[in-house]
């Protein structure tokens, strides 16, 4: 069983999962000697769908995790929790050999709505207070399954990171009396030298204060906190945008088959409070820097949280502009 440990002096929680160190890394064989577990004739894979969800089999966290009472400890520096949570694989087609850039925008839609159908699942269990739906792609990221795929989280606290996030934006509101997001998202709008893509409902930029070289995010206009509330056409438009970043991103270098990339969905807290300054939005952190350099998080960034872009954002996004791609 995985378990929950707290670090004392950076006040959050790591998960320990050590079990997950004896999962599968399938390589692609040409000889296809390997089976995908995410392909149709496999057990996870079968059955008639366009996209589905399946539970991990090496999961980190699980809602019905225990631990003795010797083991759980609840003291000033050394706290152990049980390692409840939700962690669930998102297939996002049958086509093994697909991208989601490629996928049709009808496609993803329906992936969109499995994202939301997913999300809203678990926004009403009382153990979890975060629900992050996010992708990892690329063998650089560490991904050990090519089937395109993403995964959900349901974490039992809500993250550090996003937490500072919150703040700054909580901060923002109490002293402004608006959403930072869309006060970021007007400003971007304005400057346009930063947006790459928009449609009518989302809308995406490379953000001034990028810490990855080709850092990306998209923002919903509408000021909404989760997808749950997006309308039909909004959903397909946040298909149609997400197509289009991915796209162009795929598009960018040639030599590359795909750009590998870390995608992930913020939405609110599910602890049932209430955040009228949060934002809906996507955040996508590809891990290369150039066409044949892979960005790393050296000793600056892991050890002292202080990243250093080499790029500039305003360059990247018009790299992207220029990017063509095929939304058909």
């Amino acid at each position: 069983m995985s378990e929950l440990r707290w670090d004392p002096f950076l006040q959050e929680w790591t998960v320990i999962a050590a079990h997950r160190g004896d999962r599968p890394v399938l390589a692609e064989k040409s000889d296809k000697s390997y089976q995908c577990p995410f392909c149709p004739d496999a057990p996870e894979g079968a059955g008639d769908w366009v996209v589905k969800y399946t539970y991990n089999k090496f999961a980190a966290l699980t809602l019905d995790a225990i631990l003795s009472p010797e083991d759980i400890i609840d003291d000033p520096a050394y706290k152990i929790q049980p390692g409840v949570g939700v962690n669930e694989v998102i297939l996002y087609t049958q086509d093994h050999n697909a991208t989601l850039g490629r996928l049709p925008v009808d496609h993803i839609a329906q992936l969109v709505d499995l994202w939301a159908e997913r999300y809203e699942e678990y926004s009403h269990n009382e153990q979890l207070k975060y629900v992050f739906i996010f992708e990892n792609r690329g063998a650089v990221i560490g991904v050990s399954l090519s089937h395109p795929h993403g995964q959900l989280y349901g974490l039992p606290f809500i993250p550090p990171k996003f937490q500072r996030q919150l703040d700054g934006a909580k901060a923002f509101y109490d002293a402004e009396g608006r959403c930072l997001y869309c006060e970021v998202l007007e400003r971007e709008l304005a400057a346009g030298v930063r947006v790459f893509a928009e449609n009518n409902d989302f809308v995406a930029f490379c953000p001034p204060y990028a810490k990855w070289d080709y850092e990306a995010h998209i923002y919903a206009r509408r000021h909404v906190p989760s997808i749950i509330p997006l309308t039909p056409e909004e959903r397909r438009n946040f298909a149609a945008i997400t197509k289009e970043v991915v796209q162009k991103f795929d598009n960018l270098h040639p030599n590359l088959e795909f750009m590998p990339y870390m995608l992930g969905l913020y939405q609110q807290p599910t602890d049932g409070q209430e955040y009228p300054y949060f934002h809906f939005h996507v955040e996508i952190y590809p891990a290369m820097r150039g066409a044949d350099k892979q960005k790393f998080a050296g000793s600056m960034e892991s050890h002292m949280g202080v990243w250093i872009n080499s790029s500039a954002p305003e360059n990247v996004a018009q790299m992207l502009r220029d990017v063509q791609v095929d939304l058909e």
